[in-house]
């Protein structure tokens, strides 16, 4: 099991998925992650598809879109009623 993953402005990582305790984005993620902790996107960042975060941190510029949940502090399951909408 990985306890983090950062992704540099000129990285990239597409069609995957992740499950990691911290993450710092810079560059692009596409895919599904998993975030136990924080989730930083700096104001390079961007990052698209299923994302579950325990605490996110987003610099302006940096943009996230997709399903966009919550974890519950207990679990890694999504919070009843988390926010589901894309956010830029």
């Amino acid at each position: 099991e990985t306890r983090a993953i950062e992704i540099t402005e000129t990285g990239k990582f597409t069609a995957g998925k992740a499950s990691v305790e911290e993450a710092e984005i810079s560059g692009v993620y596409e895919g599904e992650l998993t975030v136990r902790n924080r989730l930083l996107i700096r104001s390079t960042g961007k990052v698209t598809g299923t994302v579950r975060y325990g605490e996110l941190e987003i610099e302006r510029g940096g943009r996230i879109s997709g399903s966009i949940s919550m974890l519950d502090e207990k679990s890694e399951s999504p919070k009843s009623g988390g926010m589901t909408k894309a956010a830029s």
